[in-house]
């Protein structure tokens, strides 16, 4: 098809084709927002996690086994509110992952479409490659029919010299 002259082509689905090639465009975008979204949500929670054991490891009594129970208190709250922000974010974590799961499904959707698109666009350009190749191979024959009948022409006046005088 590299030889062949396509100035006559015109594909009549390409706009829906160049819209399907922007849906997979847009939806790789949306994909890779998703998945930086995820991984922030992902950091944040292992943070809370950590700062969470942190404090319950700082809340244990000091080496000489006296109970503060004022520091203990304020520890137990400062682990609790870490924890209820470690379920918080683990959560966020999951919506993440919920919706790069979305994204990715639509990616799929979106990447199917555009190769329909393009193997139909492929299997109309070879039809009409075929069409012109039937059409020159037409006029060829034709050409070839009338150059033999005036050759034949030719030849039979040729082989009666006494019908022309």
């Amino acid at each position: 098809m590299s030889g062949t002259d396509l100035r006559g082509f015109e594909y009549a689905m390409e706009p829906a084709r160049q819209r399907a090639h922007h849906r997979v465009d847009t939806s790789i975008s949306q994909l890779g927002q998703c998945q930086q979204a995820l991984s922030r949500a992902r950091q944040k929670e292992q943070e809370l996690r950590e700062r969470c054991g942190d404090v319950a490891r700082n809340s244990t009594p000091s080496h000489s086994g006296v109970i503060d129970p004022w520091r203990a208190m304020a520890a137990s709250g400062q682990w609790l509110q870490l924890r209820k922000a470690g379920d918080l974010a683990e959560e966020a974590r999951r919506k993440c992952e919920a919706e790069v799961a979305d994204a990715q499904r639509q990616l799929n959707r979106a990447r199917i479409e555009q190769e329909t698109f393009d193997t139909h666009r492929r299997d109309v350009l070879a039809e009409h490659v075929l069409t012109l190749a039937r059409r020159q191979q037409t006029i060829v024959d034709q050409d070839w029919l009338a150059r033999q009948q005036h050759v034949r022409a030719e030849a039979s006046s040729a082989s009666r010299p006494g019908e022309r005088e």
